[in-house]
């Protein structure tokens, strides 16, 4: 089955088997990366939504187990399927990596430690603090 994703405006009408194995390529062609359990998992959450219900509930049921118990608390990722990840992406060091809903990172995108994507929704302004001489 294909997964039809917009990233940007560039549509990626892949099959999910080419999807996953142009990851595995990015990742240096080695199964035991934890960035590319992460983009699995994702990979098969996003194409579960694509398949009728007698197959969609299982794969979600067992989507969301997998990403709740390995990914986010052994690997350290937050990666939601709602988000939109392009072609060929990898996740170089996995610990504190969060990919909230509505982002999109594009293809051929590396992402390492300690990164929160953020969607750009928040309205929150930081000011920088500004301190006379006197402290």
């Amino acid at each position: 089955m294909d997964v039809v994703s917009r990233v940007g405006d560039v549509v990626t009408d892949a099959p999910l088997r080419v999807l996953l194995r142009e990851d595995y390529e990015a990742c240096q062609r080695s199964w035991g990366r934890p960035g590319l359990h992460g983009l699995i998992v994702y990979r098969i959450g996003r194409w579960a939504r694509t398949q009728p219900a007698p197959i969609r509930i299982p794969l979600t049921v067992l989507h969301r187990v997998i990403n709740n118990f390995v990914i986010r608390n052994l690997y350290g990722m937050e990666i939601s399927v709602d988000a939109m990840i392009g072609r060929r992406v990898t996740i170089g060091h996995h610990q504190a990596v969060q990919i909230p809903s509505f982002c999109i990172i594009g293809d051929d995108s590396v992402l390492r430690q300690n990164v929160t994507v953020d969607p750009g929704l928040s309205r929150v302004v930081a000011h920088p603090l500004e301190l006379d001489a006197d402290g």
